[in-house]
């Protein structure tokens, strides 16, 4: 019986993370809000946003659970499960409500987690490269890049536009079909 408890465990692991990537990819596909100047927009799905208040809730419950039922010798691993937990949640809900990609006429803006501004001129882009480990492509003028995940809201519109400005296929930028 445990043999069997144990595939079931991980065919229901293999079926979350395939629906989760699943979720990830049609995400990817739906279109990119506009701002009010008619620029695109790209962000991160609402599932990074829950992950992250998921995994914040998580390590604020562990240490609440460790203060309460304090323990001396384990108030090591309580402090790191709460960081572990606790930090990567925060990180995820930064990426969800702070990353930002926009897409201009004169070219790409890139916001990062921690709010700093990064641009490159469409004109200015020499290479573009697909990091499969990574999911994302990474646009570069020989000097300077900018990174995007392909798990963005609205990543077609920005391979649409980098085929356009540069006249290169999907193919010939190396980024796979989702």
């Amino acid at each position: 019986m445990p043999v069997v408890m144990e595939i079931i465990k991980y065919v229901l692991i293999m079926a979350a993370v395939t629906a989760i990537m699943k979720y990830l990819a049609n995400q990817s596909k739906k279109s990119a809000a506009k701002d009010a100047k008619g620029n695109t927009i790209l962000i991160l799905p609402a599932l990074y946003g829950v992950m992250g208040v998921s995994g914040c809730i998580l390590g604020f419950g562990i240490m609440i659970w460790g203060i309460i039922d304090f323990d001396r010798e384990a108030f090591g691993a309580i402090c790191f499960l709460f960081i572990m937990f606790g930090g990567l949640g925060a990180v995820m809900l930064s990426y969800r409500h702070i990353y930002r990609i926009k897409l201009t006429p004169e070219g790409i803006v890139k916001r990062s987690v921690m709010g700093q501004y990064k641009s490159m001129a469409w004109e200015d882009i020499k290479a573009v490269t697909y990091s499969r480990l990574m999911t994302e492509v990474k646009m570069s003028d020989g000097t300077n890049f900018i990174k995007c995940y392909v798990h963005v809201i609205g990543f077609e519109s920005l391979v649409y536009e980098l085929s356009n400005r540069l006249n290169m296929s999907r193919a010939e930028m190396g980024i796979p079909e989702l």
